[in-house]
């Protein structure tokens, strides 16, 4: 009878390479993630390279309101866990604390798990995948595995005692103790004091500021006597709107006597509007919009305008009781704007003219009977901001 041959492992630098390049595709995916997210909310023009279409964009996870946790976007946590990973990981061919791959491995099953249900919420909640966030949950999948085939390979032991052995170890390892308490320090350094740019916070306008209605009844802030007319055509459960209009406000605001936005409404709601088709999406928008027509009528147009986007990116359901009461508006009067055939009547005008212009997807934006959808093209800007140096 022949004697099994015993497995001899590779030289243990032929296992540990491949899993610190691992860790380094990690890490860098989840760079560029943290690059979107702030590029998301602070750049008006950004548009991810992996932003590809409805079901696969970057942008789309990275704008939900689950790319936050514990005030601090997702990506900073997997850049933290990446870099504890390839700390200890080095730590062993530095000393060769085979014991400390238990640890490894169990942070890799910590992390794969926690990829599992944020897997999760992107296909229920935000029904959006990111390239950059699956690649970085397959590189959890992928080191916990290498952690176990090499813990086979090099039969690790097993015990209590290891365990034991390899925390004490550790703790004597200055050098690895002092990058990982470094590391926590940062990380919870960031979350006390990075700036929270995920939040537009739209300032109530002031009195400088004006603000009325057009002769066909729609809304507007800014100059009385304007440079430049910007007709925005939007919808309040799209977040390319909650950030244009954010500073859009902050250029009128900057510029009050140039500039001046007239609001019109174009809920890419099915039950409302012909150009999304009979499959369901942006559900409520079309209620939302009533109701902001609704308090056109009213002198708080403009503080419930910027409610409905709160309302929106907060994820929650239009609670009209809610929301009359922080505006001190009966709730019944609006409620009244969803069988309202005036009110109706001046949704669909919205939206007929939208589409008479050309409109498909929201943000659009006609000036001077041009339309641009999705942002503004500088060369305006630049025109309005240069006529606004000149005249001062």
């Amino acid at each position: 009878m022949k004697k099994k041959q015993q497995i001899i492992p590779l030289a243990y630098h032929f296992y540990i390479l491949p899993i610190t390049l691992i860790c380094l595709i990690g890490f860098f995916s989840s760079a560029y993630l943290a690059h979107v997210h702030y590029k998301n909310y602070t750049d008006i023009t950004f548009s991810s390279v992996c932003a590809i279409s409805k079901a696969i964009n970057c942008d789309t996870v990275a704008q939900s309101s689950l790319s936050i946790l514990f005030s601090l976007p997702l990506a900073y946590y997997s850049i933290f866990c990446f870099l504890l990973l390839s700390i200890l990981i080095l730590s062993t061919w530095r000393k060769r604390q085979l014991t400390r791959w238990w640890l490894i491995f169990f942070i890799a099953v910590c992390c794969s798990l926690a990829s599992l249900y944020f897997g999760y919420l992107s296909a229920a909640k935000i029904k959006s995948y990111c390239i950059f966030c699956l690649t970085c949950y397959g590189c959890f999948f992928a080191i916990t595995f290498y952690s176990f085939i090499i813990i086979k390979r090099f039969k690790i032991e097993v015990s209590w005692a290891a365990y034991q052995k390899t925390l004490l170890g550790l703790f004597r390892d200055k050098v690895t103790v002092s990058l990982i308490l470094l590391l926590l320090c940062s990380l919870f350094s960031l979350q006390r004091w990075i700036p929270h740019y995920w939040q537009l916070e739209f300032a109530s306008p002031d009195q400088e500021i004006a603000s009325g209605f057009t002769e066909d009844h729609h809304p507007w802030i800014g100059a009385e006597q304007p440079q430049l007319v910007i007709h925005e055509y939007t919808d309040y459960l799209c977040f390319q709107c909650y950030k244009m209009h954010f500073f859009l406000r902050q250029l009128v605001e900057q510029y009050p006597d140039a500039i001046r936005i007239v609001h019109h409404n174009f809920p890419l709601d099915h039950l409302f509007n012909p150009v999304v088709g009979t499959e369901p999406y942006h559900v409520g928008a079309g209620k939302m919009a009533l109701v902001a027509i609704r308090m056109a009528e009213q002198e708080k147009f403009w503080q419930l305008h910027d409610e409905l986007y709160k309302i929106a990116r907060q994820g929650k359901v239009l609670d009209l009781a809610k929301l009359g009461e922080k505006i001190n508006i009966n709730p019944d009067y609006l409620a009244s704007a969803f069988y309202d055939p005036g009110v109706l009547n001046l949704l669909k005008k919205d939206i007929y003219r939208g589409i008479q212009q050309g409109i498909i997807v929201t943000p659009s934006f006609v000036i001077e009977d041009n339309t641009y959808s999705g942002t503004l093209p500088e060369d305006i800007l630049d025109r309005i901001l240069q006529q606004e140096s000149h005249s001062k």
